[in-house]
C-alpha cells in the first residue's frame, strides 16, 4: 500500500520529465527547482503601418536547457539557430556597459567642519563672557545708561544663533540619520530665536532713544524696562 506521506517522499527523490522538460523538486521547498526550469528570451519588434495600425511581431532568441542528473544550479541559455538579438541601435553588437555613476554626496569636510565649530565656540565663549562682565558691572554708569536688560538679551540670541552653526554642521558621515533630522529641525529654531532676541533688543533700545529725542517739551523722561 501507499499513502499520501510516501508517495511525496518518492516524488521528492524523483526527476522526471514533464510537459516543458525535466523536473525536478526541492525537497526543502516542495518547488520545482529553478535550474529544470523552462524559460524562453523573446524579443518584440514593431512595424507601424499607417498611422493606426501597429504589427508586432515576437520571436524566440534563445532559452534555457537542462542536463538530467546535473548538480548545476546555474542556468545554461541556448541561442536559437539563425537568430540573433538586435538592440535598440539597430545593431547585434553587444552595448558597451555603463559608466560607473560619481555619486557626490557633498559631506562637510572635517576641516570645514573644524573651522565652523571652532568660530561657533569662540562666538558662544565671547557671548558667555560678555553677559557675565555686564552682570559684574551693571550698577557702574556707563552699563546702566546702556540698559543690562537689553544687553543681557543680545548675549543671549548670539548664544543662540552659534548654535545653530553647531547644528547645521551635522551630516549622515558622522551621525545617524535620526540625528541628522533632530539637528535639521533644531538649526532654524536656534537661528531664529538668536535672531529674535538680538534684534528685537536693538529695535528696544532704539526705540527708547527716539522716545527720548523726539520729546517736544525736552523735559526729562525715565522709560522704564516695563
Amino acid at each position: 500500500t501507499i499513502d499520501g506521506a510516501k508517495l511525496m517522499e518518492r516524488f521528492l527523490l524523483n526527476e522526471f520529465e514533464g510537459a516543458s522538460g525535466y523536473i525536478s523538486v526541492d525537497p526543502e521547498t516542495h518547488s520545482r527547482r529553478p535550474e529544470t526550469a523552462f524559460f524562453q528570451a523573446f524579443q518584440t519588434r514593431g512595424t507601424t503601418q499607417g498611422n493606426e495600425t501597429t504589427f508586432l511581431e515576437m520571436e524566440i532568441i534563445s532559452h534555457t536547457t537542462y542536463e538530467t542528473g546535473s548538480n548545476s544550479t546555474d542556468l545554461t541559455w541556448t541561442d536559437v539557430p539563425g537568430k540573433v538579438w538586435t538592440y535598440s541601435d539597430g545593431s547585434t553588437n553587444f552595448p558597451l556597459p555603463l559608466p560607473d555613476i560619481d555619486f557626490n554626496e557633498n559631506h562637510i569636510g572635517a576641516r570645514m567642519r573644524g573651522i565652523f565649530y571652532f568660530l561657533a565656540a569662540v562666538t558662544f565663549a565671547f557671548s558667555l563672557f560678555f553677559s557675565g562682565w555686564t552682570f559684574l558691572h551693571r550698577k557702574t554708569r556707563v552699563v546702566s545708561s546702556a540698559q543690562p536688560l537689553f544687553l543681557h538679551m543680545i548675549c543671549f540670541g548670539t548664544a543662540c544663533m552659534s548654535m545653530s552653526i553647531v547644528t547645521f554642521g551635522i551630516d549622515d558621515s558622522i551621525a545617524s540619520q535620526q540625528t541628522c533630522t533632530l539637528a535639521c529641525m533644531m538649526s532654524p529654531w536656534f537661528l531664529a530665536i538668536g535672531f529674535i532676541f538680538a534684534f528685537s533688543s536693538l529695535f528696544a533700545k532704539e526705540w527708547r532713544i527716539n522716545k527720548i529725542f523726539r520729546n517736544p517739551s525736552l523735559k526729562i523722561m525715565k522709560v522704564t524696562p516695563k
